[in-house]
């Protein structure tokens, strides 16, 4: 049995036999990541170090605030291959760029503040493209560069996700135990992740795009709000082990100490 059934199978345990099935239902494929050339699973992409990036390519920079860092780099053709449930070109790169405070620490992005989304981008580099490293601009201090290497795993929903209080509305005694085995399933401490449900510190990260994109005025139970949330999902998710900041990629960004991006199904 693998670590990640294992999990599995602990997760399970914790829930009513009832609860189970409904929470099986809601399972989500995922990768989860490890960062480090000692990490098992295969190559997905790296963190940190200086990107590739189109040969003629300006850095990155927030209009009026400073340059982006440089955060990860995912290969496409590996995440399709994995098949999470995300649409993806066949081929190329997708590298993520965000404000982490390195300019100012005081200036971070806020959903609530729309003129703050564009301190985070993420580019796609085809695989035919000519291309160049790129060493960040002054005074960033990039992060060190690692592999990623990811593990085929589930994901659940948490008391954070609408999805898990519409579910589990009809089972209030198991709200422990279902959250019990979210994170059994996480294996405590998942942070890295492509795909499936966000595991924040900061609330659901759907729910706040949704309510920057339709407003506060729609309630999670709307069917417009519900239509909404649908066309979000995980993309990336990576938590820097570094104290100066940690990172959530997947939505469009929230940040503060937790940065946040997410991509738009078409």
């Amino acid at each position: 049995m693998s670590v990640d059934d294992q999990h599995l199978a602990q997760a399970r345990a914790v829930l009513p036999a009832e609860v189970a099935t409904v929470w099986d239902g809601l399972l989500l494929p995922a990768l989860h990541l490890r960062a480090g050339d000692d990490a098992d699973g295969f190559v997905v992409g790296r963190l940190g170090g200086d990107p590739l990036v189109p040969r003629g390519m300006p850095w990155p920079e927030w209009d009026g605030v400073g340059p982006l860092s440089f955060l990860a780099a995912i290969e496409c053709s590996t995440v399709r291959a994995a098949d999470v449930g995300l649409t993806l070109p066949e081929d190329g790169q997708l590298l993520f760029f965000c404000y982490d405070g390195q300019v100012d620490g005081d200036l971070f992005i806020d959903l609530d503040h729309p003129s703050t989304q564009a301190g985070a981008r993420i580019i796609y580099v085809p695989a035919s493209t000519p291309t160049e490293r790129l060493s960040a601009l002054a005074p960033l201090r990039p992060y060190d560069e690692v592999p990623l290497r990811a593990r085929q795993a589930a994901s659940a929903a948490t008391w954070e996700q609408p999805v898990w209080w519409a579910v589990f509305a009809d089972f209030p005694d198991a709200f422990g135990a279902v959250g019990d085995a979210a994170i059994a399933l996480a294996g405590l401490c998942v942070r890295h992740q492509i795909g499936g449900y966000p595991m924040t510190c900061q609330g659901d990260v759907v729910s706040q795009v949704v309510g920057a994109v339709l407003g506060e005025r729609l309630a999670p139970e709307s069917p417009l709000w519900q239509l909404e949330a649908r066309r979000w999902v995980l993309l990336l998710q990576v938590d820097f082990d570094a104290a100066v900041a940690t990172w959530e990629a997947g939505a469009r960004p929230t940040l503060g100490r937790h940065h946040s991006l997410s991509v738009k199904v078409k």
